[in-house]
């Protein structure tokens, strides 16, 4: 790519910020990012880190967060916010757009400029770009795999085999859905050679030893950074065992046995159309038409020549793998709308090549200049979108992306038990105690870090010790009678939409913090 083509990919990516910045800690942690965060304290403070094949995905995100916090110079959990382990995602959003480069020749540089709007703001790219979870960073992963095996193509030097072999080992630390992807990759990869059998069998003839030889290279790198950060750089031994035994756990959960059942089109209805009562409609349907006629135009569309020509190839390619990967997410019952991220960037790199087709294959230039700004008036749409999901429905249960996310309201009740602390003689040494079913007291725990003395309870325990106890509602009619009696009810605070949690104070504590308290916390 030219200087110029370098330089507007860096102002997309500026403006991308700008989406991905402000406010990042404005919304409460999802349940998720709090038990993310929960365990990269354990990482940075302890120093230890052992991969849970029953939960929590793979180790690449707490090791890529270490980094951003240790620049940043903090010195304790209390220090930390929600926006500064949410950074490292937006730094990983960001990665996407300026790693699109190594694709120019594949795409073509307009192209990889659309390519780089639509990932931009999508809303959905940027909603999960704010997020303290692994899909961005397994799609910039995913990214670097399938750009090193494309540069590869173009240019067989081992240290392309090597680059996408990295891309592949932190695939597979990230998240166990990789393979998903590599299924979609190898079923793209059979249809293009089968559809180019007699140069695809000159080729390996006549580089058969090279291509073992890269391969392996490619293989070796993946194992080394995959058994690195599996054995937490060698201190865990059974971590790469773990990684292959966390499937059971999880077909499982695939096949059924979990809460997070949809139907087949759940995916395609979450981007291209969704409507709440009393709600906005909410579509990412110009990308899936844009990334259709970039599908089309692989097979159907006359070789373009104006401008940085596109690979048919390499636009058939993905068109096949998008589809795949596509189909694969749609059949699993199991279905949470983040798990979209992985198939819609396929949908956005076609977009962008769909985008180019028309700014480009028309025969007039007053007909190219139309079809452009037509795009990027359809893009404004997106843009308005991206900034509504994220600054003005941010936690709303009518935003399509907001999944049982927690609401503001756990803020309150976080202040209002570190104020209690604050008259309390053991400071934050008091103890607090969470009891909800199914352990469902999250992002609690991240919210109440601070406190030494905290422990959580799926149902009640025998004896009650915590100066301060956060109930779920829907354990307390089962109680006896007496079971509180040395307790005060400080009322209930919301946890989700339609769930609470009811907060308990220890007479005594309570009434020492009436009387302490200063006037402004009235």
């Amino acid at each position: 790519m030219t200087r110029f083509y370098i330089f507007l990919l860096f102002f997309v990516a500026a403006g991308a910020l700008a989406l991905r910045l402000p406010y990042l800690d404005r919304r409460p942690f999802h349940t998720d990012e709090s038990v993310h965060a929960t365990k990269f304290l354990q990482l940075w403070e302890k120093g230890v880190y052992k991969y849970d094949p029953d939960e929590y995905h793979g180790p690449s995100l707490y090791y890529a967060t270490y980094p951003i916090i240790w620049l940043q110079g903090f010195q304790d959990r209390t220090q930390l916010n929600d926006r500064d382990l949410r950074l490292v995602i937006v730094l990983f959003g960001i990665a996407i757009i300026l790693l699109l480069a190594i694709l120019h020749d594949a795409l073509g540089r307009f192209g990889i400029l659309f390519a780089a709007l639509f990932t931009a703001i999508s809303p959905a790219m940027v909603f999960y770009s704010r997020y303290f979870i692994h899909e961005i960073p397994f799609v910039f992963f995913t990214l670097m795999f399938l750009g090193g095996l494309w540069r590869y193509w173009q240019c067989p030097k081992w240290t392309w085999a090597v680059f996408a072999g990295l891309g592949l080992g932190f695939m597979h630390a990230t998240k166990e859905t990789f393979v998903f992807n590599l299924a979609a990759i190898t079923a793209a990869a059979v249809v293009m050679v089968l559809t180019h059998w007699e140069k695809s069998k000159e080729q390996l003839r006549l580089n058969r030893n090279r291509w073992i030889r890269d391969s392996a290279l490619m293989a070796c790198a993946a194992l080394v950074v995959s058994i690195a950060l599996f054995t937490s750089f060698f201190t865990n031994p059974s971590g790469p065992i773990d990684s292959i035994k966390t499937y059971l756990p999880w077909i499982s959960r695939a096949g059924g046995e979990s809460p997070h059942i949809h139907p087949w089109d759940y995916y395609l209805k979450l981007l291209f159309y969704k409507q709440a009562v009393k709600g906005p409609i909410w579509s990412e349907a110009l990308i899936l038409a844009l990334a259709l006629i970039g599908a089309i135009s692989a097979w159907f569309g006359r070789k373009n020549n104006k401008g940085e020509p596109v690979s048919q190839g390499a636009t058939r390619f993905l068109a096949i793998y998008t589809l795949a990967l596509t189909v694969i997410y749609c059949v699993i019952p199991y279905k949470t709308p983040w798990c979209a991220l992985g198939f819609l960037h396929g949908m956005i790199l076609l977009a962008g090549v769909g985008s180019a087709y028309i700014a480009t294959a028309l025969s007039s230039k007053p007909g190219r200049i139309i079809a452009t700004l037509l795009v990027l008036a359809g893009s404004l749409q997106l843009g308005y979108q991206a900034w509504r999901t994220n600054f003005v429905y941010y936690v709303d249960q009518r935003n399509p992306y907001v999944y049982a996310h927690t609401i503001e309201d756990v803020f309150n009740l976080a202040k209002l038990v570190d104020n209690i602390s604050k008259t309390h003689p053991k400071k934050r040494d008091m103890i607090v105690e969470t009891i909800a079913p199914g352990n469902d007291y999250w992002p609690l725990p991240w919210y109440l870090r601070q406190f030494r003395n905290i422990g959580g309870h799926a149902s009640f325990p025998d004896k009650l010790f915590g100066d301060v106890l956060i109930i779920s509602p829907i354990l307390l009619k089962n109680l006896k009678p007496d079971a509180l009696t040395d307790y005060v009810s400080t009322g209930f605070f919301g946890h989700r939409p339609r769930v609470f949690q009811t907060v308990y104070v220890k007479k005594e504590v309570w009434d020492c913090y009436l009387k302490n308290k200063p006037p402004e916390e009235d």
